[in-house]
């Protein structure tokens, strides 16, 4: 019996660190902030009112950091030169009036730009040039190239030395 007892005691020890006891009706969010959401590109495309709703949610938890898809096909749909920053805009100053740091996530070729076998390394360099042109200033200052670019299912898939 003495052996079950110390078995059951050592692992509710073991568990200790991974539990959140907090008294009723305390937020149990963490105090340091450092932790954040990932939307992928699906922020863009919301009204602005569910937008909102989310954005508030994830400052609910205490969270500091957004993590969401800066879509260069939908940022450049009309071809190489145009550019209509209006969906990343509309999310950027919602987040930053919010409190949000942002990490962007530069992803989804457009349809102009071949496939990300044919693509032309300038053109989404250009696109990636205009971005920090316009949101460096707002104090974006870290990116994400692509999302997992060398998994199956995610464009453009490439290997280490390409990238």
């Amino acid at each position: 019996m003495f052996k079950r007892l110390s078995v059951w005691l050592l692992a509710f020890v073991l568990c200790l660190p991974f539990l959140s006891i907090a008294p009723n009706g305390a937020n149990a969010a963490p105090a340091n902030g450092n932790f954040g959401f990932a939307t992928g590109y699906s922020i863009l495309t919301m009204s602005d009112a569910d937008m909102n709703a989310w954005l508030d949610g994830m400052s609910a938890t205490g969270a500091k950091y957004i993590r969401f898809d800066f879509s260069w096909g939908f940022v450049q749909s009309g071809g190489s030169a145009s550019y209509d920053w209006s969906q990343t805009d509309r999310v950027v100053n919602a987040a930053i009036a919010k409190g949000f740091k942002i990490l962007p996530v530069i992803s989804h070729l457009p349809g102009w730009a071949g496939t990300p076998a044919t693509m032309n390394a300038a053109n989404f360099q250009n696109f990636a040039y205009n971005l920090g042109l316009r949101y460096i200033p707002k104090g974006i200052t870290e990116y994400e190239m692509w999302n997992e670019a060398n998994i199956q299912g995610f464009s453009p898939r490439t290997t280490s030395i390409k990238y």
